[in-house]
């Protein structure tokens, strides 16, 4: 039986930016029609990244590392925790040591809370 997501949605996100220097990997969901607000997903310490730029639905569960060096063939020098992200068309993984969430009604192109 799979654990819970640690965070859901069904709206739309995109890779929003990323950063080297603290390995910062920020995701967003911006408002849009039906949607007052916006919502930022930040994962630090990111040492590998595999998602598509844009999608649709969001789901982030806890996995498990090794199994993530097996699928990536690879290991991840930053990370000792693993994120597997579901999205409506599949899968993607993140290895990053930690993932947080924030929900607001900021504009579109206004800095992140979580930054």
């Amino acid at each position: 039986m799979e654990d819970s997501a640690l965070i859901a949605s069904e709206r739309r996100f995109q890779l929003w930016s990323y950063t080297v220097s603290h390995g910062q990997l920020l995701l967003r969901s911006v408002k849009y029609a039906g949607y007052e607000t916006r919502i930022d997903v930040l994962f630090k310490d990111v040492g590998f990244i595999s998602l598509p730029a844009a999608f649709w639905g969001l789901r982030i569960y806890r996995t498990n590392l090794d199994m993530l060096r097996r699928v990536a063939d690879m290991r991840f020098q930053y990370s000792d925790t693993a994120f597997r992200i579901t999205t409506n068309d599949g899968n993607g993984y993140i290895a990053a040591a930690s993932v947080a969430f924030h929900e607001d009604r900021g504009e579109y192109d206004e800095p992140s809370a979580l930054l």
